[in-house]
């Protein structure tokens, strides 16, 4: 005659949806000796169970299991906490070191526009510096082409001396007679 426990079945497969769920740690409090309980723990995939453990003491034992998952429980919540606090107080830390960075990066920027602003300023100081030397050239040149012409005109008739000195051209024409008597 075969006797099969269905109680033990059944237990067996709560056991194993309770570890589809990712609950792995099944505790097994039972009254039966000690080697009866680490042979069924054993056939359950059970790693942790107390042996000889009266009505009345499993109750208790559930409590302090309670208790004891509470106050993980509690841990973890308060772990939790703390670092949801603490990643507040960093990502503060961090967009305030970011505001400094960019307040810092404006600064630097305004100081370049600023200096920019000011090679700007010294570059059209400069052009218009330029534009009146241009000018003056340009008036020389004229002044210069005017004495060109007035020579030709002398050189057709003349020979001359030309001499240049601090910006002032000199023009000493001799007459072809002048130089002949002389």
């Amino acid at each position: 005659m075969i006797i099969i426990n269905d109680t033990f079945y059944k237990m067996a497969e709560n056991i194993e949806e309770l570890k589809e769920l990712g609950i792995e740690n099944v505790i097994m409090l039972t009254g039966d000796s000690e080697s009866a309980a680490k042979s069924s723990a054993k056939a359950l995939g059970i790693t942790q169970y107390r042996s000889q453990v009266l009505p009345e003491d499993k109750s208790r034992i559930v409590e302090e299991l309670k208790a004891e998952i509470a106050e993980e429980l509690h841990t973890y919540l308060d772990f939790c906490d703390k670092a949801s606090s603490y990643k507040e107080q960093f990502a503060k830390f961090y967009m305030e070191d970011a505001k400094v960075s960019l307040e810092t990066e404006m600064a630097a920027l305004e100081e370049s526009k600023a200096a920019l602003e000011e090679t700007q300023k010294e570059l059209e100081v400069k052009r218009d510096e330029a534009n009146e030397l241009l000018a003056e050239l340009v008036a020389k040149g004229e002044e210069y082409q005017v004495l060109v012409d007035e020579a030709e005109e002398v050189v057709k008739t003349s020979f001359f001396a030309i001499a240049v000195k601090n910006d002032v051209v000199c023009i000493r024409t001799f007459e072809f007679m002048d130089l002949i008597v002389k």
